[in-house]
């Protein structure tokens, strides 16, 4: 069992064993000393019983490892027992209320006020203590159920207070106040009971926790070696997201090292978001709209050789409206270059900017240096102009080796 799953068990259980001694404790006091605020509270102490067995069930079944008929787990039965428990909770909102009407023609016959008392007082202390232990641990394994019973044992423990108060004023004969008091805590009951009810509702729908997507919009936007993003999407699915997003990378970049970009984010998005259980990146070539194009030429022409060119023209294309947007040529610094001179013009052009290359030839090295920067590279065909007119309307081949394997 997952350790967010078993320690969430734990406590609910811890709580169940809580609430019955509770229950109990507070009956047989509140009968010794003839307290009918005393023996209702027992009342609603033990109608919590059914509220924390809910919970254990839908923890229980939720921790169940997935297979062939729920691929997705069964995290969502969390959800549907936060769903059952919000009833209850308005349920109990609903007999709070109908109580509190009645104790306004209560007339009070206590006896032993010091011992109700006292025991209200460890009621309130040990519930408030459950409380707050649920309400934590909910949160930090993202159990929605397990926050309810906490909120559910919050009131509770606030019931125990105006009966304490009840109590108070029962022995010096006062009417009204408590039953007043009742129906605040009513309107109370009905308001947790009506959020928590919404939360769950909202899960089992697959609402989209928009602090969780803003995480990783930002996380994405830092992202420097990829072109952009979209379709972010994520649910709920009991303590735990699942989520997907496409990036778009460069063109020509090598599928091996998109593959890598895409763990590498993954891993980074379940780092920052904790309750991430799984999170799949979709990779997509990116068709910039506007590109610079580097073409190796010697005297006008295309080069034979991609490291030997004398020049290199530099072209700024508008991909979308199929027009040359900007025109120009840079000297090649290594043409004369002994050895790799394909190398040193390929960390060239990645210093330049570019986008495409359009080539007749290139060496091994170079070739996969361009391809690891996602560079696109294609084969030149024909003349020049040719060549150019090709490329903007989309014809050009694109060259998937290299067309020697030395330099």
């Amino acid at each position: 069992m997952n350790v967010a799953f078993e320690k969430s068990l734990r406590i609910s259980v811890l709580a169940g064993f809580i609430t019955l001694f509770l229950a109990l404790f507070k009956g047989v006091v509140g009968y010794l000393t003839n307290s009918f605020l005393l023996i209702s509270d027992a009342i609603h102490s033990a109608s919590d019983l059914l509220v924390i067995f809910t919970a254990s069930i839908g923890i229980k079944i939720a921790s169940k490892t997935p297979d062939e008929r729920f691929p997705y787990g069964y995290y969502k039965a969390e959800n549907l027992a936060t769903l059952f428990i919000s009833f209850l909770i308005i349920f109990a909102g609903y007999e709070v209320a109908i109580e509190g009407y009645k104790k306004l023609y209560y007339l009070p016959s206590l006896r032993l006020p010091y011992l109700a008392l006292f025991t209200t007082l460890i009621s309130i202390i040990i519930s408030y203590w459950i409380a707050i232990h649920l309400c934590r641990i909910g949160r930090e394994n993202r159990m929605q159920s397990l926050i309810a019973v906490g909120h559910e044992r919050k009131i509770d423990a606030l019931s125990s207070v105006f009966v304490f108060i009840g109590i108070i004023l029962d022995y010096f004969n006062f009417r009204y106040v408590e039953g007043i008091f009742s129906i605040g805590i009513a309107i109370l009951i009905f308001k947790i009971g009506v959020e928590s009810l919404k939360d769950s509702i909202y899960a089992l729908m697959d609402y989209a926790p928009k602090e969780a997507k803003k995480k990783i919009v930002d996380l994405l936007k830092k992202q420097k070696d990829i072109e952009g993003f979209n379709e972010i999407k994520l649910r709920r699915s009991g303590p735990f997201l699942f989520g997907e997003a496409k990036v778009f990378v460069k063109k020509g970049l090598d599928i091996s090292k998109a593959h890598e970009i895409a763990d590498r984010i993954e891993k980074e998005v379940k780092d920052r978001l904790r309750d991430i259980d799984s999170f799949v990146i979709h990779v997509e070539p990116h068709k910039a709209k506007i590109v610079r194009v580097a073409i190796p030429i010697d005297n006008g022409k295309i080069s034979e050789h991609f490291g030997r060119a004398q020049k290199f023209l530099l072209l700024t294309v508008d991909r979308e409206n199929k027009r040359i947007v900007k025109k120009d040529e840079i000297k090649n610094p290594y043409f004369k270059k002994r050895i790799r001179a394909g190398l040193a013009c390929a960390k060239l052009l990645v210093n330049k900017g570019i986008d495409v290359l359009i080539t007749k030839e290139i060496g091994e090295i170079a070739y996969h240096m361009l391809s690891d920067e996602g560079i696109e590279i294609y084969s030149a065909k024909g003349d020049l102009d040719e060549t150019i007119k090709d490329f903007i309307e989309e014809k050009l081949e694109k060259m998937e080796k290299p067309t020697k394997v030395k330099e």
